[in-house]
């Protein structure tokens, strides 16, 4: 199991940006308290919607860090773009 699914995750607000996405602000740490990550991932209202349990919700935040940090760099710059 990876690093990320190990995270104590904790929701700490959410922003509806528009009709479509939703930001959630997490912090995250290890269970050796060594590692703190924080920031947000956009989601969508749907599946905001899907997993707004406490559990689903921490989750949701896993599999967007997860994604973001296997995402192609080169990918990401021409969706910027």
């Amino acid at each position: 199991m990876s690093l990320v699914q190990n995270l104590e995750i904790k929701v700490n607000s959410i922003q509806f940006v528009d009709d479509e996405k939703v930001h959630i602000r997490f912090q995250g740490i290890d269970h050796k308290r060594e590692i703190n990550l924080n920031g947000y991932v956009i989601a969508s209202q749907e599946e905001y919607l899907q997993n707004v349990s406490r559990e689903k919700m921490s989750g949701l935040v896993k599999e967007k860090i997860i994604e973001r940090i296997e995402k192609d760099p080169e990918e990401e710059g021409a969706a910027e773009e």
